[in-house]
């Protein structure tokens, strides 16, 4: 199996280890979140996907229009999006 093949089969193990070491703590970033203004995501290579990603689905649970727009796909769209039709 090669070491791509061997990192996609943790990611779900990895996943929801993350998630349960973070659930204790969502109050404490809420707090840290609730007078954020911004939120920059730095990333380099092939994390720069997830971070543009995550970018976009802030800006557009925000109520704005990501730049690429790649999360109008989401089925459910977000605040502030549902009117806007896409096209490719």
């Amino acid at each position: 199996m090669t070491h791509m093949r061997t990192e996609i089969m943790e990611q779900p193990a990895a996943l929801r280890a993350t998630i349960e070491a973070l659930l204790p703590r969502a109050a404490e970033a809420g707090k840290l979140a609730a007078g954020t203004r911004q939120v920059l995501f730095i990333a380099h290579g092939t994390s720069d996907n997830a971070a543009v990603y995550g970018s976009d689905l802030i800006q557009a649970y925000a109520g704005r229009l990501p730049a690429r727009g790649r999360c109008l796909a989401l089925p459910d769209r977000p605040r502030g999006l549902s009117k806007i039709t896409q096209t490719a």
